[in-house]
């Protein structure tokens, strides 16, 4: 792969999933309603009549559907996430639900979209009663590879770089600075206070 030279940082989005099957892990508590300020969190189990590409129907008895919405009731995202245990932390890797008109393309297009994942650090939810989420940031990964201590391909586009490293690559990277607090973004770290149960 050709190392791409990148000065800012910014969230880590990536093309490829940060867990491998094994890795995922579920936990009801995390189901519900929960509230930061003026922001609502809705996680749900995915409801039965969602269909999915074939990698992901797999574990769908996993899968959460996260809906994010403001105070005015506007609904600002629509997400797939899964939860995720990588050495001592949890994750959760969200990405885009398959609108319908993918849903209809044959596999072979479909395949082609860019799926883009952003990672956060889950944590509290065991309690049931709140909910902490942190972004992680890129940060860590764009200097290694500045200083061409490994060599991930990134496509740059609006809104950020997406980083092409495989599942294997990025594990090694959350294994290796995790327990950094520089490894999350400082300004994307909320707690969360449950407003009602699954």
């Amino acid at each position: 792969m050709v190392a791409i030279s990148i000065t800012l940082g910014g969230c880590l989005n990536t093309f490829y999933p940060i867990y491998q099957p094994e890795d995922l892990v579920w936990n009801e508590k995390i189901l519900g309603t929960w509230r930061f300020e003026d922001k609502t969190l809705l996680f749900t189990k995915l409801p039965e009549t969602n269909t999915l590409p074939k990698p992901l129907s797999a574990f769908k008895e996993k899968i959460i559907l996260v809906r994010e919405i403001t105070d005015k009731n506007t609904e600002t995202s629509n997400d797939i996430a899964l939860l995720i245990k990588i050495g001592d932390h949890y994750f959760l890797d969200r990405f885009p639900v398959p609108n319908s008109s993918e849903q209809r393309l044959s596999p072979l297009y479909s395949n082609l979209f860019l799926r883009q994942h952003s990672v956060y650090r889950v944590d509290s939810f065991q309690t049931g009663e709140k909910l902490f989420l942190q972004r992680v940031s890129d940060t860590r990964l764009k200097e290694q590879i500045e200083q061409k201590k490994i060599r991930i391909a990134t496509i740059e586009r609006e809104g950020g770089s997406l980083i092409l490293a495989s599942t294997e690559e990025l594990q090694k990277h959350i294994l290796k600075y995790s327990s950094d607090q520089g490894f999350y973004e400082n300004d994307n770290s909320h707690t969360y206070r449950r407003i009602t149960k699954k």
